[in-house]
């Protein structure tokens, strides 16, 4: 069963091409910290998450 966050999010992209690359990167991202799905996410604090965007995309892709 999908999250509600998953369901609003799917709702408002509008191509499905789009919502498939996204959830893949959000799944990506979510493995990085550890955690069990992408809601966990939402739990993050402002800086905190900025800094652990910055650090995934930097082991993504690095230089």
């Amino acid at each position: 069963m999908k999250s509600r966050s998953i369901s609003v999010f799917e709702e408002y992209v509008q191509s499905d091409k789009t919502c498939e690359q996204y959830l893949f990167h959000l799944t990506k991202f979510a493995e990085y910290c550890n955690l069990e799905s992408i809601d966990g996410i939402l739990k993050f604090e402002s800086d905190d998450l900025k800094e652990k965007i910055e650090d995934y995309v930097m082991y993504a892709w690095p230089a």
